[in-house]
């Protein structure tokens, strides 16, 4: 028998534990959903409805999506038509892409909802649900908050026909629709876009707005301040706040906000 030590013994328990993690993010990047996107056809145009889709994917739980690309941007269709799903969607979109596969969240836009929101501090007149009924017909949107690249970064950006982004949103047959058309390379004409080519692998992240904040007294630079914010996750104020007086206001319990889903999207190759 050799006097040679095991060769197992000489593995460090750290080294150990960075292959289980490893081996635990393999596993879990393996069941995020994937989608392949389509080509892009001529008929595709981003008006807020899906009916130049030839089909939709049901992402997890989440709503239906559809990815089509040419080479020079990608167009997405989210919408949904559940109860649950379409009062999240109301409220308004997040999407993310990424094309480093991270689930980096520096390159993301937000939509405006279809369900009108109340004034910061005023108390909701009807849920969701009811102010559906008189959601808008699908349309195109003028402006979006750009998220990223740093963390809580937002930027409104207006005439978006300008800077090649095209959105819309809608309700179509009780369902709730977004349409984007996002470019895919940076250039003068696009300086915001996804920073990838087509053939790529991207991610796609899909999530509703987080609700508002009320920024207390204590948390304030100047806690004698008789002036509180409602602040938004994504940073920035939505503006001074009146006092309020009384109870707190009823909250609308049974809608909460889309969490976080991430989709594999793999883009067509160039024709």
């Amino acid at each position: 028998m050799s006097d040679r030590p095991s060769a197992w013994p000489t593995v460090r328990p750290l080294a150990v534990a960075a292959l289980l993690t490893a081996s635990a993010l393999a596993t879990t990047r393996a069941a995020d959903p994937s989608l392949d996107a389509t080509w892009r056809s001529a008929s595709l145009v981003v008006d807020g409805s899906t009916a130049d889709w030839p089909a939709l994917q049901r992402v997890d739980n989440g709503p239906m999506v559809g990815v089509a690309n040419d080479n020079d941007a990608v167009y997405l269709a989210v919408a949904s038509n559940d109860p649950t799903i379409r009062q999240q969607l109301a409220t308004g979109l997040v999407v993310w892409f990424d094309p480093s596969e991270r689930q980096a969240q520096t390159f993301g836009v937000r939509l405006e909802g279809l369900a009108a929101e109340p004034l910061p501090g005023a108390t909701p007149t009807a849920a969701v649900g009811d102010s559906l009924a008189a959601a808008p017909a699908p349309h195109a949107l003028d402006s979006f908050d750009l998220l990223g690249p740093g963390k809580s970064q937002r930027r409104l950006i207006e005439q978006t026909d300008t800077v090649g982004i095209h959105l819309a949103s809608g309700m179509e047959d009780r369902s709730v629709v977004y349409e984007l058309k996002l470019p895919l390379a940076k250039s003068d004409a696009t300086p915001y876009a996804i920073d990838a080519t087509s053939g790529a692998t991207v991610l796609l992240g899909l999530e509703t707005p987080a609700d508002p904040k009320i920024r207390r007294h204590s948390e304030l630079d100047n806690p004698m301040s008789t002036d509180p914010y409602v602040i938004d996750p994504y940073g920035g104020y939505f503006g001074p706040m009146m006092p309020t007086r009384g109870p707190k206001p009823p909250k609308d319990e049974h809608v909460k906000p889309m969490k976080l889903v991430w989709v594999q999207v793999h883009l067509a190759a160039g024709h």
